[in-house]
């Protein structure tokens, strides 16, 4: 990465994360206004501003340094959450929801983890059914980052028979509203990440919302997970300096 990228985030995090790293873990708060401003200079989703995977690790291990939570808020919204629709999502997907997540105008969360099997997405059992020409979601996630707060939720779904384990998953993008509940998880470290169990109570979709293919749901999660476990890779190192 570049001399002037890295005294670029640098000084950002002096100026923006130093003063609020303490705030962010003492009160478990969750730092709105600063995910918009890494959302104006490019640093929630590296890859969608052109940049390498290098430049991605290097700007998230520099955030981790000073807060781990930040950090671990720009993995979430960036690589879990934005990455997929970059690389997967429809043009209207794109239009409607990616530019507003890369800059920090919307929040989003990576439905994935389940009560049953933690992120075995081959087990999990959250379904969406066909119904009248509409989508149907229910079910539970656990430990979703960003979730209390999340005005997206990007939802890997069962839509087909659980014994096909991965090859009956649909990721789904599912707007905040009245069908979803959330609940907040006291977490020993990252506070302030927003961090809740999130259910699903029959809500409605149409075939505009899936990201990818029917049942090509593993494809876009292995892509996430992919990209993100590098970035929270970045991060260990971060905390560990």
């Amino acid at each position: 990465m570049s001399e002037i990228i890295i005294d670029s985030v640098r000084e950002f995090i002096k100026r923006e994360v130093e003063p609020l790293a303490e705030k962010i873990d003492k009160e478990d708060y969750y730092p709105r206004e600063l995910v918009r401003e890494m959302g104006k200079l490019g640093y929630i989703s590296p890859l969608y501003e052109g940049l390498t995977i290098s430049d991605m690790s290097n700007i998230i291990e520099e955030i981790a340094k000073v807060s781990g939570s930040v950090a671990l808020i720009q993995d979430a919204q960036g690589e879990l959450v934005s990455e997929p629709i970059r690389m997967f999502g429809n043009k209207r997907q794109k239009e409607e929801f990616l530019d507003k997540l890369v800059r920090g105008e919307l929040i989003g969360a990576f439905g994935l983890s389940e009560p049953c099997c933690g992120s075995d997405a081959g087990n999990l059992d959250t379904k969406a059914e066909k119904i009248h020409g509409s989508w149907v979601i229910n079910g539970r996630k656990m430990w979703i980052t960003q979730g209390l707060y999340a005005d997206l939720f990007l939802v890997a779904a069962r839509t087909g028979d659980k014994k096909l384990k991965e090859k009956t998953i649909t990721v789904f993008l599912v707007p905040r509203n009245k069908c979803i509940t959330t609940r907040k998880i006291e977490v020993m470290g990252t506070r302030g990440t927003g961090t809740a169990e999130v259910e699903f109570n029959n809500c409605e979709v149409g075939d505009d919302n899936i990201i990818g293919d029917i049942n090509g749901g593993w494809k876009v999660i292995k892509h996430a997970l992919l990209i993100g476990r590098i970035a929270i890779s970045a991060i260990a190192l971060g905390l560990a300096i």
